[in-house]
């Protein structure tokens, strides 16, 4: 995974697999959220079990996840530094830092586990021009 500040686009440049990660969560939480479907269309509303009530609660986490794999996460491999609001580090433990864009969609970096990963994105970031929350 690495960043890297574009100074003829001014844009940060990314690559790593996000864009695989992505897709492939997209369509298995489609995929579970259309074999819940069926399931609740088979469902005896007038006699619900505690098993239907399972179904209810895991067709809303993944209502839930749907919602926000295609509306609110993006995997864009370049980024228009004037576009991203900030940028939120990853701190202590976490390995996860995320890019909040001005439209309100999030692009996030995961295996940021080491320092020197950390500093070198940091550096880019601030290249870049973006807040650092």
């Amino acid at each position: 995974m690495s960043v890297k500040f574009n100074e003829k686009k001014l844009s940060l440049e990314f690559q790593d697999d996000m864009s695989g990660r992505l897709k492939s969560s997209r369509i298995l939480s489609l995929l579970i959220f259309c074999i819940g479907g069926i399931k609740l269309a088979l469902i005896d509303w007038r006699n619900l079990s505690e098993y239907d009530f399972v179904f209810i609660f895991l067709e809303l986490v993944f209502a839930y996840l749907i919602y926000n794999n295609f509306l609110v996460k993006t995997a864009a491999s370049e980024l228009i530094a004037k576009d991203v609001k900030f940028f939120k580090q990853a701190t202590g433990m976490k390995s996860k830092a995320v890019f909040k864009l001005n439209n309100g969609k999030v692009r996030d970096i995961y295996n940021m586990s080491s320092k020197k990963q950390r500093e070198l994105v940091k550096k880019e970031v601030l290249k870049a021009g973006i807040i650092i929350k």
